[in-house]
């Protein structure tokens, strides 16, 4: 059984009025991996478990022996083309050893609803690869991007993009950006995560795997872009890297102590933005978990970049406090951990969803039985609870979650383009699952936000699988690796969110040696948003991620309570119809509750053109305005509603 015994110290949690027994260890660095490891063959399973699915329709889009396929932030592992073509990527390992491990492709076929390969197609043309995203361009080209070594013997491996010959063909054709010379050697710049702009370019952050490989070392991070290539036909054929600091093709952008960057670009415009956790102590001392989340903004295309912000800018302890009271001494006792999500709305709002820990600074101690999932975003800057895990501790004996992990984790963002809602995938681990070394099984869960982020429904188990207690090797059933294709589609009137992850047989990550590897089937889940209740809500303000209470979201309407029949589940704008217009054109919002409304006309410049309802008391229910825009010229303009102390947006095309 995997079990750690535990210092119980009596705290008050944040936001709590009594004391409760939160569980503490002393502060260690969990070593990263980076690809060369090995390791001993596991025995073989003597069932193969079935794939059961609540929600959904289960397609295995191949297998792999790598149960683990992210240190940190995953990125997007799965998209969805506007024809309706999913693309999947992931790192497999062919035998139990690790010693062929390759980035593979499948692509699944709506006319057909299957995968076009049994077991996928190799990526990579090198010797050994792995940790693979991807970019998608909507018409779909697919720009896997992963870390690669060219050579057996080569020493230092690197951050690569594929580009697809043809949309969804899977052959491809890989690129690297220049090297970083370090002294008499080069960096190796791993882990990439990428996106792609409205002009087709893509943009990559990569994070450094130190010279040394030991726990704990500081790593930088790097940002290139590049030009996708097409010759006279169409036929994609190489990546034009291009140089943004003199001659080098990548840009420093920190240094850091866990692989958490993640980048988005913007659908409407041409704004770039990454996120990640970086360390509040002195680089030459810092930990694994004492993390702030930050974000930086460019607005041309990756050119040039804001400042670098820090979002949550947790309270420093009070090292010289006397009062022995560890609310008032420790101050903050969140830290974002190791993953976070970043996504670009149809509004060009940006939105994040982070992962925090516990550290207790000043003894010293962490706990990693108890985590949270926050999401944040540009225009309300509220930090909003999505889920908030935790093991039951018994007596002094608690289950560990493994290497870089937490209760809850890994969020992944997705927007539902026609009604504005935000979907957000995490895992989260069940000590009443577990595999015969005691390593906790986790499942994949989905909550959605009608309101731009501020209130979240209460997730649902979307695979609710259940491998029960003391499950033998190779009868695990634990979803790990989840992410979300970045949008929302629709077929025959319905929305799907699109997920993928593997489903790992034997609990715990076998290259950190948390137990035996097996071949695991890469499953790709396709999820009708219909079956994603709205309600109940998670409750958003609890815990509070800063103990001076600022930064939590405001009261819902009544949100506890369930809509009448009858009366909308949710306060939302509709896009207009017809849209374009000329010069006339219906606008419908909801109310969910009776509350005062105002309803504006804006244009590009920001300017206010039309004040439809300004603070109008209106009942609960669906309504409709006409609007007029006969005295205005032909153009974008967007219209905004705000009601109960939410506000949404919506784009209107005027064409005369």
């Amino acid at each position: 059984m995997r079990i750690i015994i535990l210092l119980l110290l009596p705290v008050l949690l944040l936001a709590e009025q009594s004391p409760r027994t939160i569980a503490k260890l002393p502060i260690y660095n969990v070593p990263i991996a980076g690809g060369a490891e090995r390791l001993t063959v596991g025995p073989a399973s003597s069932t193969r478990p079935s794939l059961p699915a609540t929600l959904d329709e289960s397609f295995i889009a191949g297998t792999t022996w790598y149960d683990y396929q992210h240190n940190g932030t995953a990125g997007k592992m799965i998209r969805v083309d506007e024809a309706g073509w999913v693309h999947a990527v992931w790192m497999k390992a062919l035998d139990a050893a690790f010693a062929s491990r390759h980035v593979f492709y499948n692509q699944w076929n709506p006319s057909e609803a299957q995968f076009q390969n049994a077991e996928g197609l190799q990526i990579n043309s090198s010797t050994r690869a792995g940790y693979v995203c991807q970019a998608l361009r909507p018409d779909g080209f697919c720009f896997p991007a992963f870390h690669s070594k060219t050579a057996p013997d080569q020493i230092f491996g690197h951050s690569a993009v594929a580009i697809d010959f043809l949309p969804q063909s899977g052959a491809f054709t890989t690129t690297e950006p220049s090297r970083v010379p370090e002294g008499n050697d080069e960096l190796e710049l791993d882990w990439p995560k990428i996106d792609i702009d409205i002009d087709g370019t893509l943009h990559m952050v990569s994070t450094e795997q130190p010279l040394t490989n030991q726990a704990g070392d500081p790593q930088r991070i790097y940002y290139a872009r590049g030009v996708p290539q097409y010759d006279q036909f169409g036929f994609g054929e190489d990546i034009d890297w291009q140089a943004i600091d003199g001659d080098l093709d990548y840009r420093l952008i920190d240094t850091v102590m866990v692989i958490s960057p993640d980048i988005a670009c913007s659908r409407s415009s041409n704004r770039v933005a990454i996120a990640w956790s970086q360390p509040r102590e002195r680089i030459d001392s810092a930990s694994q978990y004492n993390n702030d989340l930050y974000l930086i903004v460019s607005e041309d295309g990756g050119v040039n970049w804001g400042p670098q912000l820090n979002i949550t800018d947790f309270e420093e302890p009070d090292f010289d406090c006397l009062s022995g009271d560890t609310v008032e001494c420790d101050k903050d006792t969140f830290r974002v951990y190791t993953d976070c999500s970043i996504i670009f709305d149809e509004q060009d709002v940006i939105h994040t969803a982070f992962t925090t820990g516990y550290l207790y600074e000043l003894e010293g101690t962490i706990n990693i039985v108890h985590s949270d999932i926050w999401h944040w975003d540009e225009v309300h800057h509220y930090f909003s609870n999505i889920a908030h895990g935790e093991f039951d501790v018994v007596s002094n004996v608690w289950v560990d979650p493994g290497a870089w992990q937490r209760v809850v984790q890994r969020p992944s963002l997705a927007v539902d383009p026609v009604t504005g809602y935000l979907y957000c995938s995490f895992q989260r681990y069940d000590t009443l699952q577990t595999s015969s070394l005691g390593w906790p099984q986790a499942d994949a869960y989905v909550t959605v936000s009608h309101d731009g982020g501020l209130w979240w429904s209460e997730a649902v188990n979307v695979t609710n699988t259940d491998g029960g207690q003391d499950a033998p090797p190779g009868e695990s059933l634990s979803e790990r690796d989840i992410t979300v294709a970045d949008r929302i589609t629709y077929a025959v009137g319905e929305g799907y969110l699109h997920m993928q992850y593997v489903l790992d047989l034997e609990a715990g990550g076998s290259v950190q040696e948390e137990g035996a590897a097996f071949d695991c089937p890469v499953i790709y889940e396709r999820l009708p948003i219909s079956e994603i209740p709205l309600f109940p809500l998670h409750n958003a303000q609890y815990p509070v991620l800063r103990i001076d209470s600022t930064g939590y979201p405001p009261d819902y309407f009544n949100a506890a309570a369930e809509p009448e029949a009858g009366i909308p589940s949710a306060i939302s704008l509709h896009q207009n119809y017809p849209n374009p217009f000329n010069p006339s054109t219906s606008i419908q919002f909801d109310l969910r509750q009776q509350a005062p409304v105002t309803l504006r006309i804006f244009d590009v410049t920001g300017r206010e053109t039309a004040t439809l309802l300004r603070g109008a008391m209106t009942p609960a229910g669906v309504h409709t305005i006409e609007f007029d825009g006969s005295g205005l010229a032909s153009g974008v303009y967007f219209c905004r509603l705000e009601a109960a102390g939410q506000m949404e947006t919506r784009k209107m095309i005027l064409m005369k």
